[in-house]
């Protein structure tokens, strides 16, 4: 009996509980911070609730019609005689992307929904109007766009410069880089953004100037759109506090600054428009095509002034310098080998100094001047030719030409002759040197070898003694004296020099060979190291690691061997033995050897010092 009755009674609980399920669902608010809304203007929207909702908020769809600059939540607690309250509040910080009625549609809280809001967005003011305001008219923010030349030459620099202008206090300001919207150009930016005072209709502003150099790189027109520029005022002031705590409409709507504090302001410049020329029609097309304010070619030597000597490198750099271009656009220097003189010339380096007046590039090509060959050489002239933008000509960049005279390899002209640096000859007896007395028929005593010396001019020869031929004289028969005692003389004179040639030869082999002396080893060991050296560095220069190598291996490696040569070394070790072949630079090397030599000290080789590098193939 009691069945029937708890049916009913279930159903009607499920359907109330169905019922009254949609009031458990969370409520959330959402409002705009004020209203109008202008475009360049940045606004907030509110989301808030009291209750808990099912989930985190999902912004996305807000970013058809807005930029969401900014976004934070917070959450409130209250206990007010003994009832406990919350609230959850997310706020946006929103850019408009268009004007005109924009509905923001309910938004996802896991399975909860915020409530639409419909807002009205009024268009933006001229762009031309902020930039250039009419006298009597005294905007507190500005933003200033302009080129130093319109119409400049293809390749030719232009600087852009930008400005910000403020008179009142500002959280602060972002810029993005300028964007080329039609044409071809690079722009680069230089140095640091520049603060100072300026004037405008009478009124003072705090101006931040921003500066570009533009390169249009191809004739035409060439369009950069308008600079945004957003700036955020200050948050939470005076004004506000006096706002909230009166809670009046005439006290919020009364003007007291431009905007509402804590707000975000967007500016931008005007449109700009260049018109980029062709190269004159007079310039020679085969020549590269350089505008600059000024341009010059250096050189430096080293050593200063130069001396010129077969197998002595000479390190000469050149450097380009280009006021109004960059580094890359300027060439590479064409240089004539000259006759007699090997060049190797080194990787050119290239610097940019960036200043207020536009870029400076630098181009620097150090090579190696090895002479060859003894004698006059000529080192041809080096011209360049460019336009000068400020005279509207064309002028050259020009080295001079050079003519040097090389010396001889060192030791090469001051050698003796050959002749004089063979060991002299024994003194042979010679037969004819004994005389016979015609009146006595003695014979004189023949002088040995010990004390025979040769006849000079300060000395006459003895009477009947021969006198000493001359070696460029032409040879001439000898009238040999008729008898015996001749050829006794001259057999005896024979065998005694084979003897005495005998005897010398033993004693030779018996006695080590005498050292030469030490002024003359000191003497070789400095030249061969001379000579050593000046391979290193052409090796190092033309980045040659093989001829390195072979250079060090006739060099002495410093001891103690600083840790900078012991990782160029190593460098040079990966290089020649490592898995995979890979480029090698010689100028860190032949840097940490100049520091590792102690002043004056030559870099002699040394039999006994172990080889710098380990062999391709050790056993």
């Amino acid at each position: 009996m009691v069945t029937p009755f708890k049916k009913p009674a279930a159903l009607i609980g499920l359907l109330a509980w169905i019922l009254t399920f949609p009031l458990w669902a969370a409520e959330i608010q959402v409002r705009a911070s004020r209203e109008p809304v202008v475009q360049a203007e940045s606004f907030s929207l509110i989301f808030s609730t009291a209750d808990n909702p099912d989930g985190d908020p999902d912004f996305t769809p807000l970013s058809k019609d807005f930029e969401i600059l900014d976004q934070g939540k917070s959450t409130n607690f209250q206990f007010i005689n003994g009832h406990k309250s919350h609230s959850v509040t997310w706020t946006l910080e929103l850019m408009p992307k268009h004007s005109g009625a924009v509905t923001i549609p309910p938004l996802a809280f896991g399975k909860d929904r915020s409530i639409p809001l419909t807002l009205n967005i009024l268009p933006a003011k001229d762009p031309s109007a902020t930039a250039n305001p009419t006298p009597g008219d005294h905007p507190e923010l500005l933003v200033e766009a302009e080129t130093s030349n319109p119409t400049p030459y293809r390749l030719e620099q232009t600087l852009l410069t930008v400005r910000f202008l403020n008179a009142i206090p500002i959280s602060g300001a972002s810029m993005p880089e300028p964007r080329i919207s039609s044409g071809d150009g690079v722009i680069e930016k230089l140095g640091n953004d520049q603060a100072y005072e300026t004037e405008r209709h009478g009124r003072r502003y705090l101006a931040s100037e921003r500066r570009y150099a533009l390169f249009p790189q191809r004739s035409g027109p060439l369009t950069i759109d308008p600079i945004p520029v957003t700036v955020q005022l200050p948050g939470q002031g005076g004004n506000t506090l006096l706002k909230e705590f009166f809670n009046d409409p005439f006290i919020k709507n009364l003007p007291l600054g431009p905007g509402r504090p804590g707000q975000s302001v967007r500016l931008a410049t005007q449109t700009i428009h260049l018109e980029a020329k062709a190269q004159p029609s007079s310039w020679p097309r085969s020549n590269a095509w350089l505008p600059a304010h000024r341009i010059m070619l250096t050189e430096k030597w080293s050593p200063d002034p130069p001396v010129f000597q077969v197998g002595e490198p000479v390190t000469r750099t050149l450097t380009l310098m280009a006021d109004g271009l960059s580094a890359a656009q300027l060439e590479e220097i064409a240089l004539q080998n000259p006759e007699g003189i090997k060049l190797y010339p080194d990787r050119p380096v290239l610097e940019n100094q960036k200043e207020a007046t536009g870029i400076i590039g630098k181009r620097i090509h150090t090579l190696a001047l090895i002479p060859t060959t003894p004698g006059e050489h000529r080192l041809p002239a080096i011209e360049l030719p460019w336009w000068n933008t400020d005279q509207q000509r064309q002028e050259v960049a020009r080295l001079p030409e050079r003519r040097i005279t090389v010396l001889p390899a060192p030791g090469t002209a001051t050698r003796p002759p050959e002749s004089q640096t063979q060991p002299a000859p024994q003194p042979v007896p010679n037969p004819e040197s004994r005389s016979v007395d015609p009146a006595s028929g003695n014979r004189s005593a023949a002088a040995t070898p010990e004390t025979a010396t040769p006849a000079t001019p300060d000395r006459a020869p003895p009477a009947g003694a021969t006198p000493p031929a001359d070696a460029s004289a032409p040879p001439t028969t000898a009238h040999l004296p008729t008898g015996t005692w001749p050829w006794v003389a001259l057999v005896a004179g024979l065998g005694w020099m084979i003897t005495g040639l005998l005897w010398w030869r033993g004693a030779r082999r018996r006695q080590p060979p005498a050292a030469p002396p030490d002024n003359t080893r000191k003497a070789a060991g400095a030249t061969e190291a001379r000579q050593a050296e000046a391979r290193l560095r052409a090796a190092c220069l033309a980045n040659d690691p093989q001829a390195a190598r072979a250079a060090l291996a006739l060099l002495t490696l410093p001891e103690p061997t600083p840790m900078e040569l012991a990782d160029a070394l190593g460098q040079l070790h990966a290089t020649l033995y490592g898995p995979t072949p890979s480029p090698w630079p010689g100028e860190r090397l032949w840097t940490a050897w100049q520091a590792a030599r102690a002043p004056g000290a030559p870099a002699s080789p040394s039999p006994t010092h172990p080889p710098i590098l380990p062999p391709l193939y050790p056993s």
